[in-house]
């Protein structure tokens, strides 16, 4: 009797696990179609609908596939993980554009932007923290409605942020690089 006991508790507890599992597949699925929905709305900023537009949306669709990525300084692939300019230069690549690797690098490509004139796809530079204050060492996508996609060394992981909401981000922000334009 009590071996029987036992593998119902074991079946119970694998199938809440399995469960558990599929659930939050399904949720990240959900998460990530409602994302990228979300930034497919703001075309007001996408006039062109040529290939200029198709690569941003494509690019932006690839940057968010990597929601939830771990972040690992100096990587630059998904299997292992990515930092800030790793996302931005796979992001970038499915969209056949070729980035240098590091953020430095990619500020010296594309035109520099006003804030009132970013949209979707454009890369935003920030300041570090500290010692690091006057140097750019952190990038990320912006996507719209004020959020950007980033691999985020304080939250572990790529992530999205707003730049209203969140006071750092908003304050740090160093410069707006254009790269595909219309």
């Amino acid at each position: 009797m009590k071996i029987q006991v036992k593998n119902k508790l074991v079946f119970l507890i694998s199938f809440f696990i399995f469960f558990s599992f599929c659930l939050k597949l399904t949720a990240g699925t959900i998460e990530s179609g409602s994302v990228k929905n979300d930034y497919y709305g703001e075309p007001s900023k996408l006039q062109n609908s040529g290939a200029s537009q198709k690569k941003i949306l494509k690019l932006i669709d690839n940057a968010i596939e990597y929601l939830g990525t771990a972040y690992i300084y100096g990587e630059a692939t998904a299997k292992v993980g990515l930092d800030c300019s790793g996302l931005v230069m796979a992001a970038f690549s499915a969209a056949d554009v070729k980035l240098p690797r590091t953020s430095r690098g990619q500020k010296t490509i594309g035109k520099k932007i006003n804030f009132e004139d970013i949209r979707p796809g454009d890369l935003i530079f920030f300041y570090g923290r500290g010692f690091d204050s006057r140097r750019i060492n952190h990038v990320g996508i912006y996507l719209g409605k004020g959020d950007f996609i980033h691999a985020s060394q304080s939250e572990g992981k790529v992530a999205i942020d707003n730049l209203e909401q969140n006071r750092y981000y908003g304050q740090k922000v160093a410069e707006i690089r254009r790269i595909i334009n219309e």
